[in-house]
Formats: structure tokens, C-alpha cells, sequence
């Protein structure tokens, strides 16, 4: 049986988390933390949007001064992707103009707009980006065997629970 090699990378999960009103006691980012010391996830980019008046609101980019020694998201992005595209001296390349160019969370004005539109006053709303890394050997054995994923999903509990309040609407009237 031939050994697996890790993958370089896990899968990238963007999370978007609304708190309607914070309370800022950093129990959310503890439990981030916690995941990323037990080794399950790297925690790459977070931006904080608040939403402070009904117009005014106000970006906090969580950037390399707070998340020390983790690659910023351009960086990781254009690397994969001049991987793919030139191998090795193409992921250096890739990394660099990534690095440069900078790949922002909220910088679209539609995902900008998507998140501000769900903000109630006085709250707030974190788009978080980690890596999985739990998964590097499971992506590498995948690989390593001419696989591929061809999709995949995250349902969370939530979900089920809305769906079976429809279902029940639809069963038992409103």
C-alpha cells in the first residue's frame, strides 16, 4: 500500500457569523483559537463589519499584526492558484502578485452590501476564513488515489430545524 502524502493545503471555509448584539467578551474568538490549537483549522483572514447608526457602519480588517505567522489571503490564493498553473515557480510567482494585489473578505460592494442589509444597529457581523486542516491528510489520500471531490456541503443544525418548521407549516397550516 503506497503512503499518502498530506496535501499542501485543506479546504478554505469562508464563515459568516452575525452577532445581533455583541457583547465583545471574546468567547466567539476563543473558540476559533481553541480549534486552531487542537489543529483542526488555520485561521487565514477575519474582517469585522459593524453596524454603528442605521447608515453608519465600520470595517475592522484583522490582518498579519494580530494573526501573526499565517499567510495572508491573497498570498494563499494567487500561490494555489499559480500552482495549478506554472507548478512550483508558478506558486512563488502566484503568491507574490496575490500579496500585492491583497484579496479583501468584504471588499466586494455586493458582499458588503449582502452582510450590511442582515446588521441590526448596534451589531455586528465577522466573516471569518480558515483552513481546514484536519482534512490535508484526507485531501492527500484522495489525490494520491486519482480522486477528486466533486462537491460538498456543511449543513448545520439550523438548517434542519427551519426545513422541519416548513415542513411542519406545510403539514399543519400556519
Amino acid at each position: 500500500m503506497a503512503e499518502n502524502r498530506d496535501a499542501l493545503i485543506g479546504p478554505i471555509q469562508f464563515m459568516t457569523v452575525l452577532l445581533h448584539a455583541p457583547s465583545w467578551d471574546g468567547q466567539v474568538a476563543d473558540q476559533f483559537l481553541k480549534l486552531e490549537e487542537g489543529g483542526f483549522i488555520t485561521i487565514i483572514d477575519v474582517a469585522i463589519v459593524a453596524r454603528n447608526t442605521e447608515e453608519e457602519f465600520e470595517l475592522i480588517d484583522i490582518d498579519t499584526e494580530l494573526l501573526p505567522g499565517r499567510p495572508l489571503l491573497g498570498t494563499l490564493v494567487g500561490g494555489l492558484i499559480g500552482l495549478g498553473a506554472a507548478g512550483e515557480i508558478g506558486a512563488e510567482v502566484g503568491a507574490e502578485l496575490g500579496e500585492e494585489a491583497g484579496v479583501d473578505l468584504v471588499d466586494s460592494e455586493e458582499l458588503f452590501d449582502e452582510i450590511a442589509e442582515e446588521i441590526p444597529v448596534g451589531g455586528a457581523a465577522a466573516v471569518v476564513a480558515f483552513e481546514q486542516t484536519w482534512a490535508r491528510g484526507l485531501m492527500g489520500a484522495i489525490r494520491d488515489n486519482g480522486g477528486e471531490i466533486l462537491g460538498d456541503e456543511i449543513i448545520h443544525a439550523e438548517d434542519l430545524i427551519e426545513a422541519g418548521i416548513e415542513l411542519g407549516d406545510a403539514l399543519f397550516g400556519e
